[in-house]
């Protein structure tokens, strides 16, 4: 039933009209120097999807930086002794719950699971919103939607990666 329901969330296929209605319609991604073409490959489902959301820029900045710390944006990989799977790697008893490896390995499953989450999660919002900067909100990803173990270290990590991969904040387009 939940896939069921996550399913129908997902995006129809998306009218090229929409994605250039806006410039920046792929600032985040753009603003990538340090990855390949296929990372950015990967990288533009999750600021499709999250766009189709309406997750702001940073948070999806935030939200790639810890896919490329997971997955390094491989959508086949599975990791944690066959437990995680996937661009966010959905651990079997976690966000993948229920789920088959097939489906955690979809890209945009992945992507739409992550960003359900993102949207519950107040304190990442709320800081977005009163202007946190990227490695904040990747620290603040990594600890309250991915929640590795080791996370106080991974957050430090990730914070880091997020000031070398996103040196400037994402401008939010204006319409």
């Amino acid at each position: 039933m939940f896939l069921f329901l996550l399913l129908s969330c997902l995006p129809n296929k998306v009218e090229e009209k929409e994605l250039l209605a806006c410039d920046d319609s792929r600032a985040v991604v753009e603003s990538i120097k340090t990855l390949s073409e296929e990372q950015k490959d990967t990288a533009s489902i999750i600021e499709r999807d999250f766009d189709s959301l309406q997750i702001p820029k940073n948070i999806t900045a935030a939200a790639i930086v810890n896919a490329v710390s997971e997955s390094n944006l491989k959508p086949a990989l599975i990791g944690d002794h066959g437990n995680s799977v996937g661009i966010f790697q959905l651990n079997k008893n976690g966000l993948g719950k229920k789920m088959t490896v097939e489906h955690r390995q979809d890209p945009h499953i992945n992507t739409m699971v992550v960003g359900v989450q993102v949207l519950k999660n107040q304190r990442l919002l709320e800081r977005e919103s009163e202007g946190a900067s990227i490695p904040e909100l990747t620290a603040i990803f990594t600890e309250e939607i991915m929640r590795p173990e080791n996370k106080d270290k991974k957050k430090i990590t990730r914070a880091k990666l997020a000031k070398t991969i996103f040196p400037e904040e994402i401008l939010e387009c204006e319409n």
